[in-house]
């Protein structure tokens, strides 16, 4: 995996997501790789744009974490997530490598649907879930890496998980940025170790990771004097186009392979 491969306008394109995206992720508390990697991937391919995508996610979660405070309290109570998501990550990383991206294209496009229908997810405690909380956390932790791993986005299954499980939003926000941190952190490490990735490719990704904390920082300054149900609408029209040109570029891609 080449720098040399992709094109002057596909890195500029890529720079414009990460710095939008970084915005998005200021402002709302969440959302980086959610809005990166599928348009990103629009641009490149899925294994491309996750290995550029993550670290720069890396970047955005830590941040989050020490800026937003309490993650102390999220460790204490949660701290299972974090650690089967990095083995999930691992393993998910390990067979990203070594597979046919295209795929995962449409795992990416699935799971940001899944996302989309969040809303329908009854509010509140389940008395199941609670009764099984270390159980259902450790399966969720390790479903949920594998697809940080594989598509970049582990949203779903982590946040319907502390939903059910009545977290607050604030505590709900914390939790999953230091799961996204640990998870990226095994991600990156994986792909350094055994991606075969250029040192060039490294160093784009910190050049990107620039300007992004600079629009991070200035989402967080606006986040509580924006409209926020507004972004959300905007934003999830715009997943929904995502999710459409994703599952129109896998058909085009799965055509040209026959």
């Amino acid at each position: 995996m080449t720098l040399e491969s992709i094109e002057l306008w596909q890195l500029a394109f890529v720079a414009a997501v990460m710095v939008l995206s970084a915005f998005v992720h200021g402002a709302l508390g969440l959302g980086f790789p959610l809005i990166a990697t599928p348009l990103v991937a629009l641009a490149l391919d899925i294994k491309t744009a996750i290995v550029l995508v993550a670290p720069v996610t890396l970047v955005m979660t830590v941040l989050s974490v020490v800026r937003g405070g309490g993650w102390r309290q999220a460790l204490a109570r949660f701290w299972f997530l974090p650690l089967t998501m990095g083995t999930g990550s691992y393993a998910g990383t390990r067979l990203l490598i070594g597979a046919d991206p295209t795929p995962f294209l449409l795992v990416l496009a699935i799971l940001i649907l899944v996302y989309l229908g969040l809303d329908r997810v009854k509010r509140g405690e389940s008395a199941w879930v609670l009764r099984h909380r270390l159980a259902i956390g450790l399966g969720v932790g390790l479903l949920a890496g594998f697809f940080e791993a594989t598509a970049n986005v582990a949203v779903p299954p982590l946040i319907i998980y502390l939903m059910l499980l009545g977290v607050t939003p604030l505590a709900t926000v914390q939790t999953l940025n230091l799961c996204f941190s640990v998870g990226k952190a095994v991600q990156v490490g994986t792909w350094a170790f055994y991606g075969n990735v250029a040192a060039a490719f490294w160093l784009a990704a910190a050049v990107f990771a620039v300007p992004s904390v600079v629009t991070l920082f200035a989402g967080m300054r606006l986040r509580e004097r924006i409209d926020a149900p507004t972004y959300r609408r905007w934003l999830r029209g715009a997943l929904w186009i995502m999710a459409v040109l994703l599952f129109a570029q896998y058909a085009y891609l799965g055509h040209l392979a026959r």
